[in-house]
């Protein structure tokens, strides 16, 4: 069984909101893992930006956003 971790949960980091996350690796093996980030609300509009964390242990531990 594998272990869950969360990267963004709703009400931290100044966020209301994280939506539709997405995970990558790149060519060196490192884990990017982006998503939207809405500062006031869930809803599609207004100020929303994209925010990135990485890892480069295979998802065991995570940088800052």
């Amino acid at each position: 069984m594998l272990d869950q971790k969360y990267l963004w949960r709703t009400n931290e980091g100044g966020y209301a909101a994280y939506r539709i996350p997405s995970l990558t690796v790149t060519p060196t093996g490192a884990l990017l893992a982006i998503c939207e980030a809405r500062r006031n609300s869930i809803v599609d509009e207004g100020d929303i930006d994209l925010v990135a964390r990485r890892s480069t242990d295979g998802g065991t531990t995570w940088s800052d956003q």
